[in-house]
């Protein structure tokens, strides 16, 4: 079954960078350095989502159908936990859980 992720914030890098890329291709010019950028995100991406883990520091929002007492957060390896937030009335409306009703493991892998 899929896990229900949504990306928040990208990366804001990449794993290597177009003079790299260009260095490697043997490419001086700069005409195709938006097609060479292109292919770098595509490829991590790619890979990310082959090997199903983060590369580089990433946001991402993830939506449980319930509260579990554990569980395993994807696309290791787990940095942080921003919030952890719940809803159960009808409008919709999100109550945060204070961090210390909760503890985050960062040293598993994948993180808990």
């Amino acid at each position: 079954m899929p896990v229900p992720l949504t990306l928040v914030t990208a990366p804001a890098v990449e794993p290597i960078t177009l003079e790299d890329a260009k260095r490697h291709l043997r490419i001086d010019d700069a005409d195709e350095d938006g097609h060479i950028l292109t292919l770098i995100t595509a490829a991590r991406t790619w890979a990310e989502n082959f090997t199903r883990r983060a590369f580089i520091t990433q946001t991402w929002d993830l939506v449980l159908d319930g509260f579990p007492v554990e569980f395993h957060v994807p696309r290791p390896p787990l940095q942080s936990v921003t919030a952890a937030a719940f809803t159960y009335n009808l409008a919709g409306v999100a109550t945060q859980v204070a961090t210390s009703v909760y503890a985050v493991d960062t040293d598993s892998e994948p993180g808990r």
